[in-house]
């Protein structure tokens, strides 16, 4: 048997289904190991009942089957950076966290149609300015990946508006080479 997936569980229209070829059995649906009351269908909310590891034991005339789902991790998306000026390169800090497991993948982007899969990437923009950075990080259920965008500045290198004029230097005396 299996467990078919529709829905998501961060969008809360997570709908499990257990199917086997098996007929004239009876379902219990457990969370963490503890049968949910009243669950005996072949479909379960899990999201109603919070996270944790969700199986499905159908009990028939050959036996039992059981079948597994585990909530998936929740990411919470987070970066860090400082701002720069033109000629220099900003390094992204990756501070995102995920409830349980690990997070699947990353994209980032830079705001000037460059992007990055790397988890703490760096990136030269070619030009001064303020730019949109945005980090999703991926849970293996879509419904559940998470964004964090922030305004990265790379400044103009400031250009002096005064002249300086002078006669010039002069100096008296020995020179000493130095060793």
């Amino acid at each position: 048997g299996y467990i078919e997936e529709t829905g998501g569980w961060c969008s809360e229209d997570l709908i499990l289904t257990a199917e086997t070829v098996d007929l004239g059995g009876t379902w219990q649906w457990y969370k963490d190991g503890i049968a949910l009351i009243g669950e005996t269908a072949s479909t379960l909310e899990p999201f109603l009942y919070g996270e944790g590891v969700f199986t499905a034991v159908y009990s028939f005339v050959g036996g039992c089957k059981t079948m597994e789902y585990e909530s998936p991790g929740i990411p919470t998306a987070d970066f860090d950076f400082e701002n720069v000026c033109f000629g220099e390169t900003t390094v992204f800090e990756n501070l995102s966290t995920i409830t349980e497991g690990e997070i699947e993948d990353w994209m980032w982007t830079f705001g000037d149609a460059e992007t990055s899969n790397l988890t703490n990437p760096t990136h030269f923009y070619t030009v001064p300015g303020t730019y949109i950075v945005e980090l999703v990080a991926y849970s293996d259920d879509p419904s559940c990946n998470d964004t964090a965008s922030a305004e990265v500045a790379v400044f103009a290198k400031p250009e002096p508006d005064f002249d300086i004029n002078g006669v010039g230097a002069s100096y008296a005396g020995d020179w000493i080479a130095c060793a």
